[in-house]
């Protein structure tokens, strides 16, 4: 198992949330150095994955950071002359 990052907290719950964050992403990160590790290709491969809670955060994270950019939202009725971008998540353990 790989030793735990030292992460400093910081005042801000939200910062210590992200921290918390990238160290559970180096915990998952010891499964991906197993013989035979494959990264998920699907999003329903990662959730049944060992590792599906931490995919489900990661998740969670960049689709987060795409709506704060501005780049990213999710629309229920798209009007009949449009069409939708598609999109695709791809999973790598870092």
């Amino acid at each position: 198992m790989p030793p735990v990052p030292d992460v400093p907290l910081a005042e801000d719950p939200d910062a210590d949330e992200e921290a918390l964050a990238e160290i559970a992403l180096a915990f998952s990160a010891s499964s991906a150095s197993s013989a035979g590790y494959k990264e998920p290709a699907t999003l329903h491969e990662a959730l049944d994955s060992p590792d599906a809670e931490q995919w489900k955060q990661a998740v969670k994270k960049e689709v987060k950071a795409l709506q704060d950019m501005g780049t990213f939202t999710v629309i229920d009725d798209l009007p009949k002359e449009r069409k939708a971008v598609s999109s695709k998540l791809v999973f790598r353990v870092k």
